[in-house]
């Protein structure tokens, strides 16, 4: 395990989408050509953020090798305790608490400043992140098209919205136009055909089956166009689809049959939206979260790529080991300033 994936454990720290986390990029950092243009593209004081994360970063290695160290002596001592330690003598006995309850101190003194240089690590790319995230907008095609994607599904989720609110609608519909098919009169040969008044509620519902057929169209144009945007990137994933139905042209193809053939077909068709509006949406939604959950990591993982690529850079040019004492001093005193609250 490396050493940042150890200090995380030991922080506890919360990650999320709008901070950088911590540990080791399963992406890969940005190149190192792009990382030079990054950072002389950005603001000084974000630079300085930069710097100042990095020393900590080198700082951290050092304070986890000791809590490791004292980690061990804890358990040297743990270990030593002598057998039957209620019935030794009190010299004995106080000798391995002296040592037991220094082991401790020890390790919780490490142990809070790992705790302390994650927090503050996390802090600093905190306020640089907007800078560094404002540049990949603008110059990383990779990033530039999951922003696209999440645009995009914005826009999937409104087209859903209102295509449940149609489906509602197409459900009453189509349930008006087969109550209405009481109105329905035989003709000479005794067969039952749509009355107008139940050739009105037919259409009424064909229309508005056009409408939802139109959104269910759009609601797939949109996941298609987000695969495209997608496609050969890291973000690169199929978007789930929506079933393709219009009952409008089957609603007009079946007016002119008779009245028993309709209502077995007004029948199956609340059958199969019934089950549209009750399973299939929701199991389709709940797709699209999974989808959604996979972009998100995939994005995390990306910008810890490059924020690997910065400290990289920062560790190699501006990093003094004389001087990581005083620079974790001053930025702990920054903190206690509020200055990077």
């Amino acid at each position: 395990m490396i050493a940042t994936e150890t200090i995380e454990d030991a922080a506890s720290a919360e990650t999320s989408t709008s901070s950088f986390p911590w540990g080791q990029p399963t992406a890969a950092a940005l190149p190192k050509d792009a990382t030079e243009q990054l950072v002389a593209a950005l603001p000084e004081d974000t630079l300085q953020l930069i710097v100042r994360e990095a020393y900590l970063f080198r700082a951290g290695e050092i304070i986890l090798q000791a809590m490791n160290e004292a980690k061990e002596r804890h358990a040297e001592v743990v270990s030593s305790r002598p057998p039957f330690l209620a019935i030794r003598r009190p010299e004995t006995k106080e000798a391995f608490r002296t040592s037991l309850t220094a082991a401790k101190q020890d390790l919780s003194l490490y142990e809070s400043a790992v705790k302390r240089n994650a927090d503050a690590m996390r802090r600093l790319r905190k306020c640089a992140e907007l800078h560094i995230e404002d540049w990949l907008r603008q110059n990383d095609p990779v990033y530039y098209a999951g922003l696209v994607s999440e645009s995009l599904v914005a826009d999937w989720h409104r087209c859903l919205a209102r295509l449940e609110t149609e489906l509602a609608d197409f459900i009453r519909a189509v349930g008006c136009a087969r109550n209405a098919l009481v109105s329905s009169r035989p003709n000479a040969q005794g067969v039952f055909f749509l009355s107008g008044v139940s050739r009105k509620a037919m259409l009424r519902a064909a229309e508005i089956g056009g409408l939802l057929a139109t959104d269910v169209a759009a609601t797939n144009g949109l996941a298609a166009e987000r695969d495209q945007h997608l496609q050969g990137t890291a973000f690169e994933s199929a978007f789930p689809r929506l079933p393709s139905f219009d009952f409008a042209a089957s609603l007009k193809e079946a007016a002119g049959r008779p009245v028993p053939f309709l209502q077995q077909q007004f029948d199956l068709m609340l059958q199969h939206c019934e089950e549209l509006r009750t399973a299939g949406l929701p199991a389709l939604l709940q797709q699209v979260r999974a989808a959604e959950g996979q972009h998100a990591a995939v994005k995390e993982s990306y910008l810890v790529g490059v924020w690997q690529g910065l400290r990289t850079f920062a560790l190699a040019h501006h990093v003094d080991e004389q001087d990581l004492n005083d620079v974790a001093l001053a930025t702990e005193e920054m903190f206690e300033d509020g200055i990077f609250s």
